[in-house]
């Protein structure tokens, strides 16, 4: 587990770096559905914490914290290969839906809910309408 964020955006680019190292070296011993969900309720924390950093930026910009609630989507999917619950996809939608609302602008996070997405059934051009962060895609 890593150290809480401090007050700067330094600290939090840190520890995301760290985070992305960390993830990037775990063997598949270590990539259980008790460890993700240690790994992905860390994350999410993180994220909440780190918001306020963003709280004075013009409305286009992008949130300093949005790889983490990224990275937190990552560990749900990969809980949802690990055990196919789809509860970890709704988790997943949960996260990037409510990042997307605080950084409307970021592409990454549309583009891991429309993954998760067609994870969940929900295709791309299907009479289905699609959730408010897919608008741009127009079924």
């Amino acid at each position: 587990m890593l150290k809480p964020i401090q007050s700067s955006g330094i600290a939090l680019r840190r520890s995301i770096n760290a985070h992305k190292l960390l993830r990037n070296g775990l063997s598949a011993s270590q990539l259980t559905v008790d460890q993700e969900s240690v790994r992905a309720a860390d994350l999410v924390r993180e994220y909440f914490e780190a918001l306020p950093l963003g709280t004075d930026l013009p409305k286009l910009e992008l949130q300093p914290s949005d790889d983490l609630a990224i990275l937190a989507a990552q560990v749900y999917v990969n809980m949802f290969t690990l055990d196919n619950a789809v509860a970890h996809l709704h988790n997943a939608v949960v996260v990037l839906e409510y990042a997307s609302r605080k950084s409307p602008q970021s592409y990454q996070i549309h583009l891991e809910l429309v993954r998760i997405y067609r994870l969940l059934g929900m295709f791309v051009g299907s009479r289905r309408c699609l959730p408010d962060a897919l608008d741009f895609l127009q079924c």
